[in-house]
């Protein structure tokens, strides 16, 4: 878990790695690891008020929380150990309170091509419920929750679902399915193809739309 994080600060908790073993039926061996949890505290008279997440390997659940600080724990896998030390979640905090958190592999000594699908990230993170969060998935699941400051959603293929949440929710999504439960404020949701689902929606305005 690769962090740069000032004026914020970082505490790495010890993580665990596991080999599942070999399946008969293929030779390829997943490496699996859990990373973190990582929590993010705001320096002395810094509210962190913003969190941006952009996760090109999986899925992303952002959870909003009573306190001041952001926690992430990542699960990352890969087909070897090699692989696996490249996949790298890094923290990049502004002074001015926001930070954003992406996923990346860092080069190898040798740049061969990697399967698709074989090499992924899962995010787990808890943020200041007063946070407004935006977040930007691939071809992963996208879930928040419990939070008052709205948000932007964006995915390629992949399930939106948005829990509690209070101001103005953006979310698109080109393949995948979209579900709003108790959402306070204005809500604007487009799809390409994918099924929609409205529950207690309350706000000033609303617009929905699936092209198929």
């Amino acid at each position: 878990l690769g962090l740069a994080a000032s004026p914020l600060c970082a505490d790495p908790i010890d993580g665990g790695a596991s080999a599942p073993p070999q399946d008969e039926a293929s030779a390829t061996i997943e490496i699996r690891e859990r990373a973190g949890p990582v929590e993010v505290k705001p320096a002395r008279g810094v509210v962190i008020d913003g969190v941006s997440i952009e996760n090109r390997f999986g899925d992303v659940r952002v959870q909003g929380h009573d306190g001041a600080s952001v926690s992430i724990l990542a699960y990352k896998r890969a087909p070897d150990r090699e692989i696996l030390d490249r996949v790298k979640v890094s923290l990049v905090s502004d002074p001015n309170g926001s930070i954003r958190i992406a996923t990346t592999i860092a080069s190898g000594d040798e740049l061969r091509p990697l399967p698709a699908g074989s090499v992924g990230v899962d995010l787990i993170i808890l943020a200041p419920r007063t946070a407004h969060v935006d977040v930007r998935v691939w071809n992963g699941r996208l879930e928040i929750s419990d939070l008052d400051a709205g948000a932007g959603l964006d995915a390629n293929e992949g399930e939106i679902r948005v829990t509690n949440v209070s101001g103005p929710v953006l979310a698109r999504n080109a393949l995948g399915d979209q579900a709003f439960t108790a959402v306070f404020g204005a809500l604007e949701a487009e799809g390409i193809d994918g099924n929609m689902a409205l529950d207690t929606v309350r706000g000033n305005r609303l617009e929905a739309s699936v092209a198929i």
